[in-house]
């Protein structure tokens, strides 16, 4: 007498289930490379910030080099001073450069600036470094870099909360189509969900059976999207390194341990999310078969 065969309540292969595998895959893409870009646009926001912060920039409106020297002289004896640099011209004329080009003339003339480093714990700085120089004759323009500082750290709200926002509708976009999918599995096999009842099956034991279904579905799409935005995210890093200084101050995705542990935990919350959905849907959907 040939033996029966064992198979699966639920078979392994499921032609309905590989668009929504592809699908979840497509999103869990999207959500690592937007996770990723939101945490780059924060390093990027946050070093820049770090960069101004501290910083005072003089403009001289009078004088050449000497004159520079003495005011940055003056400057730097300062309480809360840490360092005064003068620049010299051909640093000032670099900066000309994309505004009139190379090979100024000679009786150009160029403003002299004096880059101040100052203790950010020190109130006032800028008065101060201001009333001292037109005190001791220079006519000078101060400009304190805090307040670029506080419009970075503004857009940084701005972006933390755009990324965010972005997150939240792919998850909820994902939990959506897995509860679909769900649901539409479950009345497809609602004869084998009929028998189990027969048998004297748990509503427990049945929304097992579909949350480790799904569970693996998300897993193995989770996986795939964290890979595709891997690939992304090294051409994003190397297109940066070619671009080299031009790109100083947009959002730079590198390959470090935070990028890996973003890339890692994206399977697992795309499994999370559809067993979670999963189950959902068969509980509530067994409740309606009821």
């Amino acid at each position: 007498m040939p033996q029966a065969r064992k198979s699966p309540l639920l078979p392994k292969e499921d032609a309905r289930e590989a668009a929504l595998f592809f699908v979840v895959a497509a999103l869990c893409f999207l959500a690592a490379l937007t996770g990723l870009a939101t945490r780059a646009a924060y390093g990027a926001a946050e070093s820049w910030a770090g960069q101004v912060q501290g910083e005072v920039t003089i403009r001289l409106l009078e004088g050449g080099e000497e004159t520079s020297q003495s005011l940055a002289n003056l400057v730097v004896e300062l309480p809360g001073v840490l360092s005064a640099e003068p620049e010299n011209r051909q640093d000032t004329e670099r900066l000309l450069v994309p505004w009139l080009g190379e090979n100024l003339p000679e009786d150009l003339p160029v403003s002299r600036y004096i880059a101040v480093q100052i203790d950010p714990s020190v109130p006032d700085m800028t008065e101060q470094i201001r009333d001292a120089a037109e005190g001791a004759g220079f006519q000078v323009e101060v400009e304190d870099h805090e307040l670029w500082a506080r419009d970075v750290e503004r857009s940084l709200g701005i972006l933390r909360l755009i990324g965010l926002v972005a997150l939240g509708l792919l998850v909820t976009i994902v939990v959506s189509v897995i509860a679909f999918a769900t649901h539409a599995a479950l009345l497809a096999r609602r004869d084998v969900v009929n028998v189990l009842h027969t048998c004297g099956a748990s509503d427990r034991f049945i929304s097992r059976l579909f949350e480790y279904r799904f569970f693996g579905l998300g897993l193995r799409a989770g996986i795939l999207g964290a890979l595709f935005a891997l690939f992304g995210a090294m051409l994003l890093f190397f297109a940066a390194k070619q671009s080299g200084d031009r790109s100083w101050l947009l959002p730079q995705m590198s390959p470090d341990l935070g990028t890996f542990l973003v890339l890692i935990i994206t399977p697992f919350i795309s499994a999370l999310v559809a067993m979670i959905a999963a189950r959902l849907t068969v509980t509530r959907a067994l409740g309606e078969l009821s």
